[in-house]
């Protein structure tokens, strides 16, 4: 029955905002019945999909940053997290963006890709989740995007998963961490 699924025409962008697009586009159902189907794709041509970085310094503890969401209107605590570049690999992208970020790094050996997911049921979009240990805070410090504020947070396991687990934890947070403890890194 789920294979009986048909898309039917082109795709259409109904709006846009940033790096969003809603997208329309027709399927024909399993019962025949032709509908119209719309999502989210929350990625753009250079940055089309993401990665969250569980960062672990040599003592164990974990690297968060904190931001203000407007989705949500108010401060997060997160994974650092951003998209992945044309040709750029889930774990270059992690490094990158954990650098940029936090102004922490880790080797190019030290990023381990847990694997990827797909975060709603209502936007086209890949996450990926990577963790990176041994990581030490670069002499350059954080380099975050013009259009990013962040306050990093260097905090104990034990902290980082009561993070993950509080009632309102982001996608950024919740999911990257429970991976990153099942996996046996936290």
């Amino acid at each position: 029955m789920v294979e009986d699924w048909e898309h039917e025409g082109d795709r259409e962008r109904v709006a846009t905002a940033g790096s969003l697009a809603l997208v329309r586009e027709g399927v024909r159902r399993p019962d025949g019945v032709r509908d119209e189907h719309a999502y989210v794709d929350a990625g753009d041509e250079d940055t089309p999909e993401a990665v969250a970085v569980v960062a672990v310094t040599p003592a164990r503890e974990v690297v968060l940053v904190e931001q203000y969401r407007p989705t949500f209107g108010e401060s997060c605590v997160e994974c650092p997290a951003g998209g992945v570049r044309e040709d750029e690999s889930f774990a270059a992208a992690a490094r990158r963006e954990l650098r940029e970020e936090t102004g922490y790094d880790a080797s190019a050996d030290g990023i381990d890709v847990l694997g990827t997911y797909r975060p709603m049921g209502v936007a086209r979009v890949r996450r990926a989740i990577a963790v990176a240990t041994d990581v030490e805070p670069t002499a350059a410090g954080a380099d975050p995007d013009a259009d990013e504020f962040l306050d990093v947070h260097v905090v104990a396991p034990e902290e980082a998963m009561a993070v993950a687990t509080a009632a309102d934890a982001t996608g950024w947070t919740l999911t990257p961490l429970l991976l990153a403890d099942r996996a046996g890194y936290l």
